[in-house]
């Protein structure tokens, strides 16, 4: 579908393009914006300052810093894609956006020059052109702000200073690479950028960086010697290696990166803290296990195909939070968040209650204090007691003592962020409580 729709792009920018070389001034009469610059004939918006195409031969290219008065301050997705007689271009210090493709394919375009910075450069802008790859340039920059090639050989690298993001692919394949300083500001960092740079096993990382992309770091020495459950960044999430199960990312994770969770056919369940404000592309893509995910209400954006192939998962949030409507957008269930009350008191948990296959699991803890426990843990085991009650389980058991007297619930306990969760309605039952469920507010009442 996207190759009919590139496809029909492409006819459609040659028929204008032929329309614009046969009668220039009836587009004029027709009201529509052209303007001839340096052999080119372009579309400009007066309005938003953006080149948004051309027609013509140019071949040594100047933008224009302004056009008809107006200043140029963009160049389009797509403006000059497949121009195949641009040979050398140069950009004006006015320009700070140079939108999707916009000199995709224009194959013969060694020599790109820039007066000023750029901030908003698209990784694809020069996709598919020489710039970049037949330079002698150590370090290939866009506008002063996006590193799209490095040709450097050294075993150490540091990226210079100004760069903001570093494109896909950037420094793939570069097996004598050891050692990469990245700078302060540094925001960004593409989908396999450093793919296959085996013998990476240094990386300087700033605190500025928020995203990174789907194989930054695949198979680099750096990656293959992280032994933590949970490897980030600077609190960028890129692997999780754990057991699985029930999993609660840490609260020191503030963006959790594309593929982190990919393909984890073992993780069940997984609440996402508080701190995390960003969930990348394909983080949980074809998690077929996931049946439960948590959301909190301080995400901001989740990239697309988060959830692709684990749609048999239930997402929990706020109502009206940003992750109902992602859930919504994407064909998500979704449930607003599970709450508990003990004789007419609301819980607190540190971490919240999870429902799985329609059995809700919570921190015992909490619940069993609210009872009026006192609670003692010992690694495996946990024991309560109150007024000559004692409660003893072992947390690998569906068994639960109680003065002597087992039950066993439904399911076994799960271990949380070290914290036990248990069947609520089961755990509680044994205890002697009664326990409702009100699906209007999604609360589990208890009495003891």
């Amino acid at each position: 579908m996207n190759k009919i729709i590139v496809r029909a792009e492409k006819l459609l920018c040659l028929m204008l393009a032929a329309v614009m070389l046969l009668a220039p001034a009836a587009l004029a009469a027709a009201n529509i914006p052209v303007y001839q610059v340096d052999g080119a004939m372009l579309f400009f918006n007066k309005d938003t300052g953006e080149i948004t195409g051309f027609a013509g031969e140019p071949t040594y290219f100047n933008i224009p810093a302004s056009i008809g008065g107006y200043r140029v301050v963009a160049v389009g997705g797509r403006a000059f894609m497949g121009c195949q007689t641009l040979r050398s271009l140069s950009v004006p210090d006015t320009v700070v956006t140079i939108g999707q493709e916009a000199f995709a394919d224009c194959s013969n375009l060694t020599e790109v020059f820039f007066a000023g910075r750029v901030d908003n450069v698209a990784d694809d802008a020069f996709s598919g052109t020489p710039w970049g790859e037949n330079t002698y340039d150590e370090y290939v920059i866009a506008g002063g702000t996006l590193l799209i090639r490095y040709n450097g050989g050294a075993a150490e690298a540091g990226v210079p200073w100004g760069v903001t993001r570093i494109a896909p692919y950037a420094f793939a394949y570069n097996a004598g690479l050891q050692r990469v300083t990245l700078p302060e500001g540094l925001v960004e960092i593409g989908d396999n950028a450093f793919l296959h740079c085996y013998s990476l096993s240094d990386i300087v990382i700033p605190s500025t960086l928020a995203y990174v992309g789907i194989g930054a770091f695949d198979d680099t020495m750096w990656l293959r010697n992280q032994n933590r459950d949970f490897v980030d960044a600077n609190g960028v999430l890129l692997a999780y290696r754990g057991d699985g199960g029930y999993v609660c990312v840490p609260d020191y994770i503030t963006s959790i990166s594309s593929g982190a969770f990919m393909s984890n056919e073992r993780i069940v369940a997984v609440v996402v803290p508080s701190s995390v404000t960003t969930i990348g592309e394909a983080a949980f893509s074809q998690a077929f296990s996931l049946r439960t995910v948590v959301l909190p209400s301080t995400l901001q954006w989740i990239g697309d195909y988060a959830f692709f192939g684990s749609e048999a998962a239930t997402v929990y949030g706020e109502g009206g939070s940003y992750a109902e409507y992602y859930a919504s957008m994407y064909g998500l269930s979704f449930s607003p968040n599970i709450q508990v009350t003990v004789n007419g008191q609301w819980i607190y948990f540190d971490v919240p209650p999870v429902a799985v296959d329609e059995t809700t699991y919570a921190p015992m803890r909490a619940i069993l204090e609210a009872m009026g426990f006192e609670v003692r843990w010992t690694p495996g085991q946990v024991t309560a007691v109150r007024d000559g009650v004692d409660v003893s389980l072992n947390t690998d058991s569906n068994v639960i003592t109680v003065n002597g007297r087992t039950y066993q619930m439904a399911a076994a306990p799960v271990v949380m962020s070290e914290r036990v969760l248990l069947p609520v309605r089961a755990f509680s039952e044994a205890l002697g409580a009664s326990v409702q469920w009100d699906g209007a507010s999604h609360t589990v009442i208890i009495n003891y």
